[in-house]
């Protein structure tokens, strides 16, 4: 163990009280079901090719990601965090376009967006390698994570970045499902005045 950097030196000294292993059997089971249940879709998706719509691709990413937070969980947790919240805001989005708009995404504008979701993702989880060198193992001995707490530069252009990625998509999804929300309402205000008018 003594190879390695000086971060990674306290990991064969880890030990793990009643508690954390039953959050640990707790954080198995969950993967195991994302794991599992994530797979069952990926193949529905792969062999069903009545499946294969722009939004449709959209719930595969998502899917995928969540499969991947299952099976590879402390691996690439932070890209999956980041794409998994990019993914629902899209999910959010494609329905604000279908329903308010009534606009629909082509198979191309899809893949763009999964693209764009996993590029930025994988940027933003390597981010402390590449500018601060400060992945710390978390509080849970989990997983590793960015050091919150680097106040350099770098780690506080990654700090922000990362409530920006939390923000941003949770506020793209509330505020498209409050639109969503007003334009279905006023549907059903319109079928309810035609019906009192019959």
């Amino acid at each position: 163990m003594s190879d390695l950097e000086p971060r990674f030196r306290a990991l064969d000294t880890i030990t793990y009280e009643s508690g954390t292993l039953i959050s640990l059997t707790f954080l198995f089971l969950v993967s195991l079901g994302a794991a599992v249940f994530n797979s069952f879709l990926i193949v529905l998706f792969i062999r069903d090719r009545s499946l294969r719509s722009p939004a449709t691709f959209l719930v595969l990413n998502l899917s995928f990601i969540d499969w991947c937070l299952g099976v590879l969980n402390s691996t690439i947790y932070g890209t999956n965090l980041a794409a998994s919240l990019i993914s629902l805001a899209l999910l959010g989005l494609e329905r604000w376009l279908a329903m308010v708009k009534q606009r629909r995404l082509t198979h191309t504008h899809a893949l763009s967006l999964i693209l764009a979701t996993w590029t930025w993702s994988l940027l933003l989880a390597s981010f402390p390698y590449w500018f601060s060198h400060s992945y710390v193992l978390e509080t849970s001995t989990l997983y590793f994570a960015g050091n919150w707490a680097d106040r350099s530069p770098p780690g506080l252009v990654f700090t922000t970045l990362c409530l920006m990625n939390v923000t941003l998509p949770l506020l793209t999804f509330g505020v498209s499902y409050v639109q969503i929300w007003k334009v279905i309402r006023e549907q059903n205000e319109r079928w309810r005045g035609l019906d009192e008018a019959q």
